[in-house]
This record gives structure tokens, sequence and C-alpha cells, in this order.
């Protein structure tokens, strides 16, 4: 039987908890970790694997406020805005984000 954490021909993987982040991220390009834990906690998880914590700025509200981009989200917004500032790419499956000016953008 198959482990239920084998996602390797993903290259986007989504994971539950702190023992699925342990177990995917280490191979992984990119892994997203859900959890129901309290915001500190699961930031402390997060850090303690090695990811990295980028907090909003003021520059990415000023950009987010700015957008000439009808979509309104504020959330989507400022998600967009950190990843142009940071030069990130941008992972995604909402189809009112993609096509938007990101510098990098990943769909599946």
């Amino acid at each position: 039987m198959a482990s239920p954490y084998a996602q390797f021909e993903h290259r986007v993987r989504l994971e539950w908890g702190p023992v699925g982040a342990a177990e995917t991220a280490p191979d992984s390009t990119y892994a997203v970790v859900v959890d129901v834990l309290s915001f500190t906690t699961t930031l402390s998880v997060a850090m303690d694997i090695g990811a990295e914590v980028l907090p909003i700025t003021l520059e990415h509200a000023l950009l987010a406020g700015s957008m000439s981009w009808a979509h309104r989200d504020p959330f989507d917004r400022l998600l967009v805005a950190q990843a142009t500032v940071e030069d990130a790419t941008f992972v995604t499956v909402d189809a009112a984000i993609v096509g938007i000016p990101v510098p990098r953008i990943l769909t599946w």
C-alpha cells in the first residue's frame, strides 16, 4: 500500500499538520500545510521545519491598494502585491488571479 504522503508526481503538495509537513516538505519545491492550530502554533511549527515567514509590509499594502486590477478581494490583492514586491513565485488555482501582472505565477 502506498504511503498517504506519496505525492511525488505533483509539483505542489498539500498536506495536513506537522506530521504531513515533515513527510512532504523535505523533497518538495512547494509544500502547503493546512492545520487547525492557533496562528502562533502554526507559525512556530512552520518555522521549526524551515519555512520562511514573509510579513506584510507597508510597501505590500500600498501596492495592493494602488493596483489597477479589477479583482477587489483585499487578501488576494495583498498576496499578489507581496509576490510582486518580493519577486516570489505566486502559486494559485484561483481563476480570478490567473493572468495578473505578477513576475512569476504557477497554476495547475
